[in-house]
């Protein structure tokens, strides 16, 4: 419990050392690079088992010379060297730096650097409030400032989609321009420089004017496709159908020529948490736009509605996979305090200590349920029914034997699950281990979780399980 204000006074004292050999030099979008590398030095201090003495120990020009490195990483990217204790430092793109195997993060108005699971994917905080301003200051001599300012909005469908969009324009038919916060080319929009974010406003600015030149032709596709999808929920939902076509957006940042661009239906229906939401399809320029081919999304709904029903008749909400489940009751804030997170939110961040690095797992929605991904430096990495042990080396005779084994039986996790390995092969240093993850049916609000009958009849079953998943 006092790890937090440990790590944060041993910061204080290494960021005032480094103060003192660099001054106020900042890492490209004011945060100050002492304050960068600090965080840096101390990573790299904690996975070669050094201590805080021994970061206050380094003179002026090892110090100068990390600083240097780390500054050239997160302005410029694409650099790789070693810190002080032999970690090495890498990264491709600005504003991220990978340090012993853990990926750190600028971000905007915070000082310091930050695992990147642990910061927000959206735009938000002082690089929005950057952009606006730039794009402003851009366009206020052009008509196309009447398209107006981005606003952030997430959708999660497959994957989560963090975006910038505009209001309807209503001289374009009512079409949304939007962009992707992942076009900065920083690791997170917050991470980005003010250089990468004057970058990207001057690109965006280029989009309003293709928008604007265009704003006719652009309108009649976008009045075409929304009748085409309407006519869709008609033929696949009937007319009562709680589904609707909320806008149909554009990305013209690769196709401001094109005379027939591609665009994206946004729906509201049911979403990945099979609440009420967004929901997205994509028809390319070179498919019509009709009604035979704007029907998935519709089905999708119907299906899922459906699904809903029967999840209601047993009082679930969803269904939670097996090591999302474990992860979830291994939390520190506990089980309850997750799913209450993912009955409001689309995924919930969890920390876990361990006697090394901490493991950083996400457990998110997709389709109905709850799932999740993990990740603990040196140690292992978890995603998609794919467990990585690292750093791990087994007898070849125990490798050819894995599967049908209790993962317990070979590796010891900062959580307990229970799962079988179907697979598992060798991989450099790492034993790479395949799944049998199976699914319980939950309800976040309630904080419960319980097993789904083996014959699907849902019925009056209301069970609680016993410990892990059950609250102690």
């Amino acid at each position: 419990m006092f790890s937090a204000p440990i790590r944060q006074f041993d910061e204080a004292q290494v960021i005032h050392r480094l103060e003192q050999v660099l001054g106020d030099i900042d890492t490209g979008n004011g945060t100050p690079l002492a304050a960068a590398a600090a965080t840096a030095l101390l990573t790299d201090a904690a996975a070669t088992r050094n201590g805080l003495p021994d970061v206050l120990a380094l003179d002026d020009d090892a110090l100068f010379h990390a600083a240097a490195q780390l500054h050239y990483m997160l302005t410029e990217g694409r650099h790789e060297s070693k810190l002080p204790f032999g970690s090495s430092a890498s990264s491709y793109d600005p504003g991220g730096v990978k340090v012993a195997g853990e990926m750190l993060v600028l971000e905007a108005g915070r000082p310091g650097l930050h695992p990147m699971e642990s910061t927000r994917r959206d735009a938000h905080g002082p690089n929005l409030e950057l952009l606006r301003r730039l794009i402003t200051r851009k366009t206020r001599r052009l008509a196309c400032r009447r398209i107006g300012l981005p606003s952030a909005k997430t959708i999660v469908d497959t994957d989560e989609r963090t975006m910038l969009q505009f209001p309807p324009f209503a001289e374009a038919g009512g079409m949304v321009l939007q962009r992707r916060t992942c076009d900065t080319g920083a690791p997170r929009f917050c991470s980005a420089t003010t250089r990468q974010i004057e970058a990207f406003a001057t690109s965006i600015v280029e989009d309003m004017r293709a928008l604007w030149t265009r704003r006719a032709e652009i309108g009649e596709r976008a009045m075409l496709v929304r009748r085409s999808a309407e006519a869709g929920i008609l033929a696949e939902c009937g007319p009562e159908a709680d589904i609707a076509v909320s806008c149909i957006s554009i990305e013209l940042g690769m196709q401001r020529e094109d005379r027939d661009p591609s665009v994206y239906i946004e729906y509201d229906c049911l979403d990945e948490a099979l609440r009420r939401g967004t929901v997205i399809d994509y028809l390319p320029g070179r498919n019509e736009a009709t009604p035979r081919n704007l029907r998935r999304i519709p089905r999708v709904h119907r299906e899922r509605t459906a699904e809903l029903e029967e999840l209601r008749s047993a009082g679930a909400a969803g269904r939670i996979d097996d090591v999302a489940a474990a992860i979830a009751s291994a939390a520190p804030g506990g089980l309850v305090a997750v799913l209450a997170k993912l009955s409001e939110n689309y995924d919930a961040f969890v920390t876990i200590p361990t006697s090394g690095a901490p493991l950083y797992a996400t457990l998110y929605w997709r389709d109905g349920v709850i799932k999740a991904e993990a990740d603990c430096r040196d140690r292992l990495d978890y995603c998609r029914e794919r467990l990585e042990l690292r750093n791990v080396q087994l007898p070849d005779t125990v490798v050819e034997t894995l599967a049908g084994r209790w993962v317990s039986e070979t590796a010891e996790l900062p959580f307990d699950l229970t799962c079988r390995i179907t697979g598992g092969r060798e991989n450099d240093a790492s034993i790479v281990l395949d799944l049998d993850v199976g699914t319980s049916l939950v309800n976040c609000t309630e904080g419960r979780i319980w097993p789904q009958p083996a014959d699907g009849d849902f019925g009056e079953t209301w069970l609680r399980l016993p410990p892990p998943y059950d609250e102690r």
